[in-house]
C-alpha cells in the first residue's frame, strides 16, 4: 500500500472512530454534569424547605407563647403586678424574646420587660396594635424595633375579658 493511501486510511480511521468517540464522550460528560447539577439543586431545595419549616415552627412556638400570655388570668384581669411577675418569669426562661409588653386600649405600653425602657410609649397606628384592637392575632416580618433598635418580629394577640370583649 502506497504511503499516501496509508495516510488517507489513518485519517479516515481517525475520523470514523476517534471523532464519534470524542463526541460520545462529550455528550456523556455533559449529561453527567447536568445530572450532578440537578442533584445539587434538589439538595439545596430540600435544605431550603427544611429551613423554612424550622423557621415556621419557631415562629409558631413564639406566637403560641404570646397567645398563652394574652389568655392568662394575670393579663385578662389587668392585674399589673401579676402581669409583671408572669412576664418576668416568661422572659427569664425564654430567651427568644427581646421583650414582652402589655399595651392598653389607648395604645399605651402599661407593662414591659424591655430593659432599656419604652422610648415610644404609644403603639397607636402600629400594625400589631391595630390588629389586636380588631380582634386579630398578628405576626410581623422582621422589622427594626422602635424601642429596642434591634431587628425583631412583633407578635400580638388581643386580650379579652371573661365576656369576650377586648381589654
Amino acid at each position: 500500500m502506497p504511503q499516501r493511501e496509508k495516510r488517507q486510511y489513518r485519517l479516515w480511521t481517525i475520523l470514523l472512530v476517534a471523532v464519534p468517540c470524542l463526541v460520545l464522550s462529550v455528550i456523556y460528560c455533559f449529561s453527567q454534569y447536568q445530572a450532578v447539577r440537578q442533584d445539587a439543586a434538589q439538595l439545596v431545595q430540600q435544605l431550603v424547605e427544611a429551613q423554612r419549616r424550622l423557621i415556621d415552627h419557631w415562629v409558631q412556638e413564639r406566637f403560641w407563647t404570646v397567645k398563652e400570655l394574652s389568655e392568662s388570668e394575670a393579663v385578662r384581669s389587668l392585674d399589673l403586678a401579676r402581669m409583671e411577675q408572669a412576664f418576668g418569669i416568661k422572659q427569664k426562661y425564654d430567651v427568644n424574646y427581646d421583650s414582652l409588653s402589655f399595651i392598653d386600649n389607648d395604645g399605651v405600653f402599661r407593662k414591659s420587660t424591655l430593659q432599656g425602657g419604652i422610648r415610644f410609649p404609644s403603639a397607636l397606628g402600629r400594625p400589631y396594635f391595630e390588629k389586636a384592637m380588631a380582634g386579630e392575632d398578628f405576626i410581623s416580618e422582621v422589622v427594626l424595633g422602635r424601642n429596642s433598635g434591634r431587628l425583631i418580629i412583633n407578635f400580638s394577640s388581643p386580650v379579652r375579658d371573661q365576656a369576650g370583649q377586648i381589654r
